[in-house]
C-alpha cells in the first residue's frame, strides 16, 4: 500500500493511520508559532518554494527543461506573483546543491571504481512504524556506498533572520528522519543532514489591512549559486 497525507499531516498506510508525524512532534517541542497576516503569508511563500524546488530537482535530475516551473510560477501559486527573476535565482540555487551532490557521489565512484549515480527521493513519505511515526523531507539524495543526505529548504527574510532561524527545531526534526532511515524499515546506518536557506523577501502591502504589511508579490529571492563565494547567511548548515 501506498502512504498518504492530507492537510493536516496524519498519514495512513492502508487502513492504519499513523499516531504522529514529524512536524507534530516537533511544533509540540517548540511553541512559537505565529498565526498572524505576515505569518501567513510568510508560510505560503515557503510552500510555494518548497513546490518550485521540488520541480526543479524532478526536471534536472530526470534531463527535463524548466517548463514545468515557469509554467507553475505563472498560475500565481496561492496568489503569489512570481517573476522569472525570482524563478532564476531558485533555479540556480537547487542546481548549485545538485552538482554538490553529484561531486559527492563522483567521489563515492572515484574511490569504489563505479559509475554509479545519486537516488533522488523529493518530498516522499517515509515511516517508522515500530515507533508509529512518519514524514515526509523535503528531499533525500541516496549515494551508491549506502549513505544519504536529508535536505531540508527553509525560507527566511533578510539577512539577519537567518540567524534567527530556530536550529535546534530543525535539527530536532531532521533527527527524526534519519531516526527513520535507520529503523528497520530502511535499515540505513549513516547519512547527514542539511539546510538549505532561502531569503525570501516580499514587497509591502501599500493598502496596508489592520496587522498586514507583507503582500503576495516575491520581489527577492536568494540562495547559494557557489559555497565557496556565497556570503555567510545563504551557506548550506549541517544539523543532526
Amino acid at each position: 500500500s501506498k502512504v498518504t497525507r492530507d492537510n493536516n499531516h496524519k498519514y495512513k498506510l492502508g487502513e492504519h493511520q499513523f499516531n504522529k508525524s514529524v512536524t507534530e512532534l516537533v511544533s509540540k517541542n517548540n511553541n512559537n508559532f505565529s498565526n498572524t497576516p505576515d505569518s501567513e503569508i510568510r508560510k505560503d511563500g515557503g510552500t510555494v518554494i518548497h513546490e518550485m524546488a521540488a520541480r526543479i530537482i524532478n526536471a534536472k535530475t530526470t534531463g527535463k527543461n524548466y517548463d514545468d516551473v515557469r509554467n507553475y510560477a505563472k498560475t500565481k501559486p496561492l496568489g503569489f506573483t512570481i517573476d522569472n527573476k525570482i524563478v532564476d535565482s531558485i533555479i540556480l540555487g537547487v542546481e548549485n546543491f545538485i552538482s554538490s551532490v553529484e561531486a559527492k557521489q563522483a567521489a563515492i565512484n572515484t574511490m569504489n571504481k563505479t559509475t554509479d549515480k545519486v537516488t533522488w527521493v523529493v518530498e516522499q513519505p517515509i515511516i517508522d512504524p515500530l515507533r508509529d511515526i512518519a514524514g515526509t523531507p523535503d528531499l533525500i539524495a541516496i549515494y551508491s556506498d549506502g549513505t544519504f543526505d536529508i535536505v531540508d529548504f527553509k525560507t527566511f527574510e533578510g539577512k539577519e533572520a537567518i540567524k534567527g532561524l530556530k536550529l535546534d527545531k530543525y535539527d530536532a526534526q531532521v533527527t527524526e528522519y534519519k531516526k527513520m532511515l535507520k529503523s528497520p524499515q530502511y535499515g540505513f546506518e549513516q547519512g547527514n543532514g542539511i539546510v538549505l536557506p532561502i531569503n525570501l523577501k516580499y514587497t509591502y502591502n501599500k493598502n496596508n489591512p489592520e496587522g498586514q504589511k507583507l503582500s503576495r508579490n516575491m520581489k527577492l529571492a536568494e540562495m547559494s549559486a557557489d559555497q565557496a563565494t556565497s556570503p555567510d547567511y545563504l551557506k548550506y548548515i549541517p544539523v543532526a
